[in-house]
């Protein structure tokens, strides 16, 4: 089942059958409703991959169909949360080499907490589609990207990058 997924087969069949169903109905003016059986039978492979083998994971630095909470004693670089809960703190930061990169979070589907300190130096570029992204100045983020620079008046600079899609990310000073 998620060979299928993780295959190009599987989209170039959809293309194929979409560009067979627009021949059908202006060569014979025969009309099937693609698009409804399309989500139909999406709905019932992503059900039964459900059943199948999709197991709660949580690996170094993902949650996939589980609750996770990430701290400050190994910081990666890239954190996905997917079909889960997530916290990351990053309020404990010291280490100037921890501080001045970028981590990059993707969230799908799901909620993130994220702590960090409020002496630090804040670089967050966010980019929500139907979702939210809730910074630190109490600014929300609904549909589209922003970025926003919080300066406290440090040498150090955390810079966060966000893309969040049907989900929730919240940005709080712990």
């Amino acid at each position: 089942m998620k060979l299928l997924f993780n295959t190009s087969i599987f989209w170039g069949i959809i293309i194929i059958l979409f560009g067979v169903n627009i021949l059908l109905r202006t060569i014979f003016n025969i009309n099937i409703p693609f698009s409804r059986i399309l989500i139909g039978i999406l709905i019932i492979l992503f059900g039964i991959s459900f059943i199948l083998g999709s197991k709660p994971t949580t690996k170094n630095n993902s949650s996939v169909f589980n609750s996770a909470k990430f701290d400050t004693t190994d910081i990666k670089n890239n954190y996905k949360t997917i079909f889960g809960n997530s916290i990351i703190d990053l309020s404990e930061l010291s280490d100037t080499n921890e501080i001045n990169k970028t981590i990059k979070i993707k969230n799908v589907f799901s909620s993130t907490i994220i702590y960090v300190s409020p002496e630090l130096n804040l670089n967050i570029k966010g980019s929500s589609a139907f979702g939210m992204i809730s910074f630190p100045d109490l600014n929300n983020i609904y549909f589209g990207s922003t970025s926003k620079i919080i300066d406290k008046n440090s040498s150090d600079i955390l810079s966060i990058d966000i893309d969040n899609v049907f989900g929730r990310v919240s940005i709080l000073y712990k």
